[in-house]
Formats: structure tokens, C-alpha cells, sequence
């Protein structure tokens, strides 16, 4: 598929280039990602298939949305990733973050930050409002197109 390298590394691992390549604003193949995680993904722990289905809800809203959807969705990477752990925070066991991500991690940027650093209103936070309602539909019938049910924990309740 060419997200990862020649040696398979870990599932994580190819994840966060996906992410990467979704960070840098690359339109990612969704029969590509289904391909190379569907068959693990079936079969793992609950939190491994929403966070799969998370970033094929990303790609899949890439893939169809207008310029400007996408520079919202650039901005949103960004914040999510500036306001999980800490740069210093890599555990054991954990993959490494590809470097544009790594950079994010811990930042803690508002989401004024990071729309700005996309070219967007800095004071627009209904972006933010309408793009999480837009993720999370998308997200359900992400979850249903591969699990074929409704999702056991909506995108809103993710996050607590």
C-alpha cells in the first residue's frame, strides 16, 4: 500500500503516517485503508476500531469536501494533536510520531491557533462546531459501513 515501509511495522505505527499524510493535507485512499487494516482491525479491542474509524471518517471527509472543508480539517488534526500527551511523554511501546505530528503533540494550541495557521478566522469557532457535527455523522456511518451496526460510542462521548 506504501503507508508503511517494506518491513510491516505496527499497526499504530502506520496509522500515525496515515495521519501524517492526512496532517499534510494528502488524499488517502479508503479501499487502501480498509485494505491494510480492516483484516487486524475486525478482530481488535474496541478502542483499536474506534480509533480506525476515526481515521477513515478523516480520510472519507478529505476525499469529498471542498478546499475549504479541508483547511478545517488541517486545522482540526492540528488542534487534536496539540492537545494529547506531551512531546516528552512517549512511553514504552509507543510508535514513534512521524515529525509534523510529533511538532503538535503536547503544543496545546487553541483552536484559534490553529485555524489561523491554516489561513482561517481565528474567531470562528462555529468551523470547529459545524465540522464536529459533520465528523460525527460521518463517523457513524463510517462505523456502520465496517461493523455493520451503529457505533457503541459516539464521537461527543470520545473525548470523555
Amino acid at each position: 500500500m506504501g503507508i508503511g515501509s517494506s518491513e510491516k511495522p505496527s499497526a499504530s505505527l502506520d496509522r500515525m503516517l496515515v495521519w501524517e499524510k492526512l496532517h499534510e493535507g494528502e488524499l488517502v485512499s479508503i479501499c487502501e485503508l480498509d485494505r491494510e487494516f480492516l483484516p487486524v482491525v475486525r478482530t481488535s479491542s474496541e478502542e483499536d476500531r474506534m480509533s480506525f474509524v476515526m481515521l477513515r471518517t478523516i480520510a472519507r471527509l478529505m476525499s469529498k469536501s471542498p478546499q475549504s472543508r479541508r483547511r478545517t480539517l488541517h486545522a482540526a488534526i492540528v488542534y487534536w494533536f496539540s492537545n494529547v500527551g506531551s512531546p516528552d511523554s512517549t512511553g514504552a511501546g509507543e510508535p514513534e510520531l512521524p515529525a509534523q505530528l510529533y511538532d503538535c503533540v503536547g503544543a496545546r494550541y487553541s483552536w484559534g491557533e490553529c485555524y489561523r495557521m491554516v489561513g482561517g478566522n481565528p474567531k470562528d469557532h462555529s468551523a470547529y462546531r459545524r465540522l464536529l457535527r459533520l465528523v460525527e455523522q460521518e463517523y457513524a456511518a463510517c462505523w456502520k459501513d465496517v461493523f455493520g451496526k451503529t457505533p457503541t460510542v459516539a464521537v461527543t462521548e470520545m473525548a470523555s
